[in-house]
């Protein structure tokens, strides 16, 4: 999940290999475990290659084994890169008003937007530090231990936050006309 990604986790995989049997051409199936580390910043172009952990054939040496990851979609989140993009829904009354706006981080924080003019379909706010942390570049990471650098001292990418404007399902005739009115005379 992109939680994970953000903040790391402790996955445990489950995985079949081909054991070879004491020097013969036979092998047979064998369930193996083991537990990764998915460091915040990971995402699904990440390639993990554990030594020696694959299948095995005779006369040869063992596979490695890879791990890729997928992403599971997290509701309001889409992930761009190294940036975060969180849709907000509001009324129509809170958009025209200007209100600060507050977003729960990955991390369960509070992070507060202000906009400086009404709300449209179309308005981005940008909060700058606070998408996901910067992972170790390259597509493929050998050895994880390397990249133990804490989360909180990487560098991130931005949260840029977007808009979901919901309108009323009933207007009054007079309240109409009178939006209407003070929308017309905005325009001049």
């Amino acid at each position: 999940e992109l939680f994970e990604f953000y903040n790391g986790a402790v996955k445990e995989i489950n995985y079949q290999r081909k054991k070879m049997l004491a020097a013969t051409e036979a092998f047979q199936r064998e369930n193996q475990r083991l537990n990764i580390t998915v460091l915040p910043g990971y995402s699904e172009s990440t390639t993990l290659t554990f030594s020696g952990m694959g299948d095995e054939a005779f006369g040869a040496n063992k596979s490695d084994l890879i791990v890729k990851f997928t992403q599971v979609p997290l509701a309001n989140y889409e992930r761009k890169g190294n940036d975060l993009y969180f849709t907000h829904t509001l009324e129509l009354v809170d958009a025209l008003q200007c209100k600060p706006i507050a977003v729960s981080t990955l991390d369960n924080r509070k992070v507060f937007a202000s906009p400086t003019e009404c709300v449209t379909p179309q308005t981005e706010l940008r909060i700058v530090g606070e998408g996901m942390p910067h992972a170790e570049e390259g597509d493929n990471v050998k050895d994880t231990q390397t990249q133990l650098m804490h989360h909180t001292t990487r560098p991130k990418g931005d949260l840029i936050v977007k808009f979901n404007i919901t309108f009323p399902k009933r207007i009054t005739t007079l309240n109409r006309e009178t939006m209407l009115e003070a929308l017309r005379s905005n325009e001049s």
